[in-house]
């Protein structure tokens, strides 16, 4: 018997593996929590094992009750349990010990995201959903900029109101729906007189977080699931990031991208509030701020939410 701990997915050095004589039955740990595309660690990091000892491996299951409630259930478990050697030899040698299919081990994963035409347009909405038409996308990241003091926050939660609401924003029709706004600026005070002055219900569908960092993007959408949010607003960019990386197109590509994804797999909008740092009220009617967002992946709905307004003194104004 043999044993390695070199974690799920990490197989060991071919000499250690050249080591193993004879046929080798490997038994990994089972009842562990599936990955983000549902399949198991365990049997998946048999699998690469399996693939890299040859023709001369077969992968078996650990025996385990039927009511296990274990993650990660291993030999280990097992033992303590009460099963003996026995029941291994025996799950060793039922059906359920098999080899894996080597056959798309080395297929290329770019073909499998291949598509013709045909199937882009077939797959492809009829139309652009909107939460607010020609504002905000329903499955988008948009990026709120301007300068520091400017009224991007008022803004914010004036949009956060109309959707909660289903009122009009900026003349236009609503969607309603339920809104997840994260302050990590205002103070509770601060947001209570903001709402005051909009004319906020006490029970509007809103929800609120004082903290919030991007590598929690997986808790937030479990949020989104349980709250069926529809409008994410993230107030502000620098506040939610957790590294030190400078605002290079590249890195906030990277930086961006898995709220962008979250957006699209979990069709609701998400508004970024970002703080650019040569915008000010003196300037601004002469700058164009879209020059002044370095990495921005999409301007045009930059455009989109800025462009309703002629000149930016008058969103100020609104604000």
């Amino acid at each position: 018997m043999a044993t390695f701990t070199a974690g799920a997915g990490n197989v060991p050095p071919q000499d250690q593996l050249d080591l193993l004589p004879g046929t080798v039955i490997t038994f990994y740990d089972r009842n562990d929590k599936p990955l983000s595309d549902g399949k198991r660690p365990g049997e998946e990091g048999a699998k690469k094992v399996a693939i890299a000892l040859g023709d001369r491996v077969r992968i078996a299951a650990v025996p385990m009750p039927d009511d296990c409630a274990v993650n990660g259930w291993d030999v280990s478990d097992a033992f303590n349990c009460g099963y003996q050697i026995e029941d291994f030899v025996k799950a060793a040698g039922e059906a359920r010990a098999y080899q894996p299919d080597k056959s798309n081990s080395k297929t290329n994963p770019l073909k499998q995201r291949l598509v013709t035409n045909a199937e882009l347009l077939a797959s492809a909405p009829d139309y652009v959903e909107w939460l607010v038409p020609d504002l905000l996308p329903a499955n988008e990241l948009i990026l709120l900029a301007a300068g520091p003091r400017v009224g991007k926050s008022l803004l914010a939660m004036l949009l956060a109101k109309s959707v909660a609401t289903g009122d009009h924003f900026l003349d236009r029709p609503v969607t309603q729906g339920n809104v997840l706004y994260v302050r990590c600026e205002d103070a509770p005070v601060k947001i209570k007189q903001r709402q005051i002055a909009q004319g906020w219900a006490e029970h509007l569908p809103v929800y609120w977080l004082d903290r919030f960092k991007l590598s929690q993007t997986q808790y937030l959408k479990e949020l989104v699931d349980e709250f069926d949010i529809r409008l994410i607003i993230l107030d502000t960019l620098s506040r939610i990031r957790d590294d030190s990386a400078t605002e290079s197109s590249a890195e906030m590509s990277r930086i961006l991208e898995p709220l962008q994804e979250m957006a699209e797999d979990l069709n609701l909008s998400i508004v970024l509030v970002h703080h650019t740092g040569k915008v000010n009220v003196d300037n601004a009617s002469s700058i164009d701020v879209f020059e002044t967002i370095r990495g921005a992946r999409d301007q045009g709905n930059l455009q989109r939410l800025y462009g309703h307004c002629s000149r930016y003194r008058e969103l100020q104004a609104m604000c």
